[in-house]
């Protein structure tokens, strides 16, 4: 009760908190019902963004100008410093995320990565805009920054500053002022998104991701509840229910709507309150949190650090974990090319490190929930650094010792015992078994639209006396009889159900259906291919076969479907032997294996002709054990890939550079032209109408072509009350 009698009224903080809490209970009881409140969301974001950008502009030249060049030298100096600190803290703490893994095996299908040079990253055009109206257009904050700087900067000499300063200081209030405004509307907006994020969600997609979400979260409440606000309480006045109590509103609303940007104006005027609640707000302070605020924010944040370990998880995820030889590299450049955000920065380093780019599509199913957090301790980060930095600029830092020693503890003690605790646990509660080699072998064919039987080759088999006309037999008996490989994955095996699948296998039921046709399977060795055809016991074959010249000269072929990338299969643990073609011709001593292609054996004679290359019939025995004079087998990246998920303590290198093309073929039957002819429309037809895509898709990329189930709720899965 007040003095009047009547009940107090919930505070915003307290409505934005009820909004967001209501919109998680509405989302996880309605479920993708909510998706209908994503637009007013989206509006919610977009009020907040309209007057964002100008503020930047507005708020970075005002406080420069108002400036004197000793106050400008001061803040950069204390800033720099700060920032350097923080930026230390998190650099070790991204580092050490690995303790939080547990040791499970694992193996990833093939990757496009594995073949592409790391795209260069345009930084001039990020930071400096030849047209800054268009830079404001596009919201390209770096460039807008920077622009404003010097804007600013120029500005603070200018002896006729004055009129300029005032017009600026009012603009500077009409936009807090619509920001303000907007703030009030933070309970619905916040409702809105959080009811259509709980709604829409799908959990089922994050499985193994989990490890990396629960690592994030840990090093975050580190961060979010400890390191920084200790940071903060170690060496000012400022206490941490003070920190909390002034801006809880700022934390919500940038964590709710996915947003730092958005509660740039909101930061400023909370940061000014907290200086002011120690007698520190005068002109230069707040002229200083003008340029502060905007300025930290264009430059890597501890969140962003935390956001890098995700390329430490993709190596531990798809079983090629970043050796520690190579963290320096990682952390000096990913610190760099964090300055243009996860989008850039993460492929970026994916590429570099040779890491299935594929995964940045699972960062952004990870990011669905992590960016929530991301953007609450970015402004954490930000509020800590710039407050921290006004009162080393003013004199004011208080060196509390047991606070001092309380932020070292939990930052080299604590954090590696509870990462590796957490991967114990982990380890424990989550009940993980290596799955990849299990959904390999489990897939079946799309459109399984042929019925398919299999007999023996029979190398005594006379040849045929005169050419046959393979349209017309298979027309007449009903069967198409395609010869294949014996252990030829992705291209052509049989899964836990004895069916033949596999790339080629797709596009072959697609071509026998055609042909009004059932499948026979005849096995048998690369050796046999002339023959096989030349008797009439196959009608072609068709095993991810490579072609070169020399072997076209022998057997006739059709037009090349695919293309393949020479690699090497390997062990593990010996991944950095090989990931260079100048390294391994330097290692004499190396013992390489070729499967029986000859094709295949030319590629890599001409690529080492140094090399004494054996002759293996399949890459079983080396991944096995059975020849441990093999260091490495050479084979398609898409083949080497394949044999990982059945073996996941090897992996694929493709050796820098990535220049080895070799083209996959169909062998046909020589003297039928016409069954050529026919084979080859056929293939650039299902390529033109994507046939070969969708296989392309499922066999080598390992993609689920599984139609997606509507996302649990409670209405639909505990009521029924819905379908």
């Amino acid at each position: 009760m007040n003095a009047t009698g009547s009940k107090k009224r919930p505070g915003l903080g307290a409505l934005v908190l009820i909004g967001f809490g209501l919109g998680i209970a509405c989302g996880l009881f309605f479920g993708e019902m909510m998706a209908i409140f994503a637009d007013v969301g989206r509006a919610y974001v977009r009020l907040l963004q309209m007057a964002v950008i100008p503020y930047i502009t507005v708020s970075l030249v005002a406080g420069l100008g108002r400036l004197t060049p000793p106050q400008a030298v001061r803040i950069a100096t204390w800033g720099g410093l700060v920032m350097l600190t923080l930026l230390a803290t998190g650099t070790g703490m991204m580092l050490m995320a690995p303790l939080g893994y547990p040791d499970w095996e694992a193996a990833s299908y093939f990757s496009s990565s594995l073949l592409r040079s790391a795209a260069a990253v345009d930084f001039v055009s990020l930071y400096i805009t030849a047209n800054p109206f268009d830079a404001l257009a596009n919201t390209v904050v770096p460039a807008i920054v920077l622009f404003s700087l010097i804007m600013g900067s120029a500005l603070m000499v200018s002896s006729r500053k004055g009129p300029l300063l005032e017009l600026l200081a009012s603009l500077d209030e009409v936009l807090m002022n619509i920001t303000r405004f907007v703030v009030k509307l933070a309970p619905i907006g916040i409702f809105a998104i959080a009811a259509n994020a709980a709604g829409t969600l799908d959990i089922a997609a994050f499985g193994r991701l989990q490890v990396f979400i629960w690592n994030y979260l840990l090093l975050w409440g580190l961060f979010f509840f400890l390191l920084l606000p200790g940071l903060l309480i170690a060496f000012t006045p400022v206490r941490y229910r003070e920190l909390f109590r002034e801006c809880r509103i700022v934390f919500v609303t940038a964590f709710v709507t996915g947003s730092s940007l958005v509660v740039l104006p909101m930061l400023i005027e909370r940061v000014n309150q907290i200086l002011a609640n120690h007698e520190l707000a005068d002109e230069e302070t707040e002229a200083s949190v003008d340029v502060l605020v905007p300025t930290t924010y264009n430059f890597p944040s501890v969140a962003m650090l935390l956001v890098l370990s995700f390329v430490l998880f993709a190596g531990w995820y798809s079983g090629s974990s970043l050796p520690v030889s190579k963290y320096p590299q990682f952390a000096s450049v990913g610190l760099f090319v964090a300055f243009g955000g996860s989008n850039i920065a993460l492929p970026f380093l994916l590429d570099m490190f040779r890491l299935p780019a594929d995964m940045f599509q699972l960062f952004l199913v990870a990011n669905v929930v992590n960016n929530f957090f991301f953007t609450a301790l970015s402004a954490m980060n930000m509020t800590v650094l710039v407050t921290l930095t006004m009162f080393l600029i003013k004199g004011r830092v208080k060196f509390i010792r047991r606070y001092v020693f309380a932020f070292l503890g939990v930052l080299f003690v604590a954090t590696p015992l509870l990462l590796k605790g957490q991967a114990i646990l982990i380890d424990r509660v989550m009940d993980y078994e290596y799955s990849g080699y299990q959904e390999f072998v489990s897939r079946s064919l799309i459109k399984p639209t042929v019925d398919v039987s299999n007999r023996e080759y029979d190398p005594q088999a006379a040849l045929l006396s005169e050419p046959l006309e393979r349209l017309d037999r298979i027309s007449r008996e009903g069967v198409l009889r395609v010869g294949y490989l014996p252990d030829a994955l992705p291209w052509v095996f049989r899964n836990l159900e004895g069916e033949f699948v596999g790339y080629d296998m797709e596009w072959l039921a697609n071509f026998a259906r055609d042909l009004q046709a059932n499948i026979e399977m005849v096995r048998m060795d690369s050796a046999n291919i002339g023959h096989a055809l030349d008797s009439g016991q196959i009608d072609l074959f068709a095993s991810g076969q490579i072609m070169d010249p020399a072997w076209a000269q022998f057997v006739t072929t059709s037009r090349p479907y695919h293309e393949v990338t020479l690699a090497l299969l390997v062990k593990d643990h010996r991944r950095s032997e090989f990931d260079g073609v100048e390294k391994i011709r330097g290692q004499s001593e190396l013992n390489l294996a070729v499967t029986r292609s000859v094709p295949l054996q030319n590629a890599v004679q001409k690529e080492f002709p140094n090399f004494e290359v054996s002759n293996i019939d399949s890459p079983r025995g080396f991944v096995e054990g059975e020849t441990p004079e093999v260091d490495a087998v050479i084979m398609p990246a898409e083949t080497a890939s394949a044999w990982t998920l059945v073996y996941p303590d090897h992996t694929v290198v493709v050796p820098e550079p990535a220049n080895v093309r070799l083209p996959v073929v169909v062998a046909l039957p020589g003297g039928d032209p016409t069954f050529r002819l026919y084979t080859n429309d056929w293939l650039q037809l299902a390529k033109s109408m994507g046939t070969l895509d969708d296989s392309y898709e499922r066999w080598i990329l390992g993609r689920d072509t599984a139609e997606k189930k509507p996302r649990w709720s409670v209405i639909r899965d505990v009521l029924g009350w819905v379908e």
